[in-house]
Order: C-alpha cells, then structure tokens, then sequence
C-alpha cells in the first residue's frame, strides 16, 4: 500500500472523487469550474488538481463540424500563490480576452458594461460576469476562480479539461484505448502552448509534517458547520474533503489560507448551483480577506488576502509598520511613497507634484481638510532642556554602542539615523520614556526585517515592559498559535499568517487563553462544537462521538 507520504503524493495525482460510474444527482451537471490551487470540477462532477501555468482548453465543442466555442485558461504563480492570469473565450467567430484589469472584443479593449455580438459582460461586486447567447454563461473573480454553465443542448459534445459533459463521472475523461490516464497526461492532451512560450507544471509536494488525520478532523468541521446544513443532500462534501486535506497538505503555511479559503468558496458555490442556501461562513478568524488578532500584548497584526500586512505596535506608543507584496508595486500613493524603488520621487503630492519638504507633502494628504497643517521646524528639541538632552543622549547612545546589545545588527542597519530620531522623540515628547523605548524598538524591528533577532535588550532599557498580568509570561517572540481555548477544538487560522517576531506578553507553553483573557491549563478550557460553547466538565454526543 505504501507510506502515507506516498499515499498523500498518489492523491495528488489521481482523481479527487470516489465514485468511479454512476451518474451523481448531488451535483449541477451544468457547472464545470476551476479554483485555488489548481483545483479543478468537470461538468460531470469529478475534481483534480492539475498544477501547471501552461495555457489549457477548459472546454470546447468538438462534436460538431462548427466550433461555436472554445474556452481557453493560464494560470501565473504571484508571490508563490496561483492566479488565473488570462482567459480566452472564442464564442461563435468574437473572442473575449479577460485580464486583471482589461477586457479585450477582437483585441480591441472595451469598457463595461459591454453588449454586442451576442455578448454581455458585466462587472459584479464578486465577478466579472460573462452571458453568450449560445447558452454559456460564465464568472470570474478576476483571482484565482472560474465557473462556468453550459446549457443541456451542448450535452455530450464537449472536451477539454472540463470534460465531455454525459452526466457520467469519471467516462470518457480519464481513459485511452481503455487504459487509465493519469491527470498529468489528461492535462497535456488539452495544453495549447505556442512554440514561443514557456510554462511550468510546479511538482505537489506535501510538507513534511503533514498529518492527514488531523486535517482531515479539521476540514470536516469546515464542511459540516451548520453553515452548510442544506449542502448535505445536494453535493457530496467528500469531493472537496479531499481536496480541503490536499490543500493543508501541499500550500506551506503562508498560503495555506488561501488555500483553503478558496476550496471552501468553491464548495459554497457548488452548493448554490446545487440549489442550496449556505448561510455565513465567513468569520472574522477565517476567510474574511481580512484576518486580526493580537499576538502579544504589544501588537495587533493584520493580514489581508491581497498582501497587505499591518504591524500596530501598541506599547509604549503605537507605531505602525506596513509590508506590502511587491506585486503592488508602482501601485500605490500616499506617506508611504509610492513603491516604485525610485526615491527621488517619494514626496509627491496629490496633484502629482514632488514636494521640496515632508512637512508641505504631508499635508497634502491629510484626510481632512479642516485639521492644522504640519509645520515645518528647524529647532532641535534638545537644545531647550539640558536635562531632556542628557536623558536622550544616555539612553539612546545605546543604539550606537559598538560593545552594547544592538552592536550585532550595525552591519546590517546602521544607527546613526535611529539614534538621531531617538533624541528627537525623547526630547520632544512629554513621556520621555516612552517615546525612548518606542525609537529603540523601532531599531529592533528594523534588524528582524533583516533576519537578526536581538533578545535581551530590555534587560537594560524599557524593563518595566517585560513585568505582564499574573497568568502571562514576557517573550522576544511571542506568538498566539495554538494558545487559545479555542484552538484546542477548532483549526486556528492565526498560525497561517507569517509575521516578523514580537515581543509583548502572553500565554506561556502549555497555557491557554480564554475569553476572559487569561491563560489557563487546557483542563480550564471549554470545547468548541461546531461554533459553539461547551463549558469544561460537560459532554455533547453526536453521531456516537463524544466531544
């Protein structure tokens, strides 16, 4: 039978589904689509992964002497996640070409709403929206998913990766000369790269740590929520069971959330072609483009689905750091430049004019009109206050110590800048101190951007930070994976999101917060069934299953 690790690897190279013959009635058989991590569902209701950014027939009328249509797709890998990056729709002699961003009738570009030629294309809050008078109708995110409906008359004429559309899994598809076809080799009859292009078919491998059990408890309880209770009957989860497992297994922790997030929207889309009604499934932990959680006492990082990272340092001050996937470059405008490598121009205004002072360039982007400009200065703070400047000048000397604890970054970030700033902010402000142990930390990040992690140096500046709540203990890199309650029943989402070390306090190995923010041995912790509270010392049975 094999390891699991080689079973895992056979999983991602055979067909996804279970049933072999057999018309399904739990599906839509008019729906062929294509999502996440190179996820894909025939018309007839059989899925499999298909890793390749070569260009495909997705589907095509092949059983007529006319070709009224011939759907094409690429996929490109952004910042180490799949994208459709191109769609190419020849719908009765008109080609629609759809990129992020433009729509192309007969290479020449249009705007939408767009109607000619028997075709209507419309934008949509989630998609573009693609209706042929053929009898087509198509959606894209303009991301990672394409969903397809094909009308009943085109039954039994299709091919490509969508399959023949018979309403019989697994048929046609998947054999030659009665002989099984592995996916890769069904994928390559339907690849239509020219000469002059080149593509990859990236391997899928699993990580090392890949527990099949575990996720598959996981993704279980993803697909049975009670947000699905009306998708039971009418598609059959197991589909995207496995596909939920193979996505834990084959995205690194990065991704995974992408991942995962897309195989469940597909399940929810699947199920309301299927004619259900899936209720909410979204939360604000999970697949809500927008994931917030506070790591430590001293942060609150926020991560978005489109690679925007918010670092909100809290203690002493707050200071914000932004990182931002280099896909956004050339992109965007405002304090923070606009991300083109080019620092000449970083001080330009909203008229587009480059400002000679930053006082002048931040003031053109004030979000109200109506609050006071900054003011340019030229004074030194320090020189006012003998008293404040030898506070400064003490503490932050610190950053420059070449025998002191910042000394093993200075090759990487050099602190004469930052101790400049120190001074500024120590002087300027009216708690010194906390101004101080902000500018120092400040540094300290600066280094962990670099990949030099510098412990200790709250041992002699800003120690009364590390003194925390009676249940929490300090860290130089704290973390909240796996130290809630609530982890210990459900899959905690927070552990996919990649973030630079923080300090602050928190819940020590072993211990577990609950919702009165303490941390507490696991004993303490309620269950969570299905989203819901079961308080310590009580048992709900389901299905013959205790929780």
């Amino acid at each position: 039978m094999g390891t699991p690790r080689q079973i895992l690897r056979l999983l991602a190279w055979t067909l996804l589904s279970v049933g072999l013959t057999g018309v399904s009635p739990a599906h839509n058989g008019q729906v062929c689509s294509t999502w996440g991590n190179y996820h894909f569902k025939t018309f007839d209701g059989d899925v499999f992964q298909a890793p390749s950014t070569c260009n495909f027939v997705l589907s095509s009328l092949c059983k007529s002497d006319y070709e009224e249509f011939n759907i094409q797709m690429r996929r490109q890998v952004v910042n180490g996640l799949p994208t459709i990056s191109k769609i190419t729709m020849k719908l009765d002699g008109t080609v629609v070409e759809l990129l992020k961003g433009s729509i192309h009738i007969n290479k020449a570009k249009v705007k939408l709403p767009f109607s000619q030629f028997g075709v209507l294309i419309e934008p949509t809050p989630a998609h573009i929206k693609i209706t042929s008078k053929l009898g087509l109708v198509a959606m894209w995110n303009e991301d990672d998913s394409f969903l397809m409906e094909m009308d009943m008359k085109f039954k039994n004429q299709t091919c490509g990766l969508c399959g023949d559309f018979n309403g019989v899994q697994y048929y046609d598809e998947f054999l030659k000369d009665g002989a099984k076809l592995s996916v890769l080799d069904f994928a390559n009859i339907w690849r239509m790269d020219s000469p002059t292009e080149d593509c990859e078919e990236p391997a899928l491998l699993p990580r090392k740590n890949c527990k099949t059990a575990e996720l598959k408890t996981a993704c279980e309880q993803l697909l049975s929520g009670r947000a699905f209770s009306s998708c039971q009957d009418l598609v059959d989860s197991d589909y995207f069971l496995k596909a939920c497992i193979s996505d834990l297994c084959h995205c690194d922790q990065s991704s995974s959330s992408f991942c995962l997030c897309n195989t469940i929207s597909e399940y929810s889309r699947q199920c309301v072609h299927a004619g259900g009604r899936p209720q909410q499934w979204r939360t604000q932990q999970f697949c809500n483009q927008v994931t917030v959680f506070k790591p430590s006492t001293f942060y609150v990082i926020v991560q978005t689905s489109y690679g925007l990272q918010l670092r909100v340092q809290l203690v002493p001050v707050m200071q914000v750091y932004i990182t931002l996937n280099p896909s956004n470059k050339g992109t965007t405008c405002g304090l923070c430049g606009n991300f083109n490598n080019v620092q000449a121009d970083d001080f330009k205004s909203t008229s587009g004019l480059v400002e000679g002072t930053a006082a002048a360039f931040a003031n053109t982007w004030k979000a109200r009109a109506s609050c006071t400009d900054v003011k340019r200065s030229f004074e030194n703070p320090c020189s006012l206050s003998v008293e404040n400047e030898q506070y400064a000048q003490y503490w932050c000397s610190m950053l420059t110590d070449p025998k002191g604890v910042f000394a093993k970054c200075h090759s990487e970030i050099t602190p004469e800048s930052y101790k400049a700033q120190c001074m500024h902010d120590s002087c300027n402000c009216e708690k010194s101190e906390e101004c101080m142990c902000a500018a120092l930390s400040s540094y300290v990040y600066a280094c962990a951007v670099k990949g030099i992690k510098l412990k200790g140096w709250r041992d002699t500046a800003c120690k009364k930070y590390t003194t925390c709540p009676s249940t929490m203990v300090f860290a130089y890199s704290m973390t909240s994976c796996k130290r809630t309650c609530r982890s210990l029943s459900e899959p905690d989402y927070t552990c996919q999101v990649d973030f630079l070390p923080v300090d602050g306090c928190g819940c020590a190995k072993g211990t577990y917060m609950n919702q009165e923010n303490q941390c507490v041995p696991p004993t303490s912790c309620p269950c969570y069934y299905k989203g819901a509270e079961v308080p310590p010392g009580e048992t709900v049975i389901k299905n013959g299953a205790t929780w």
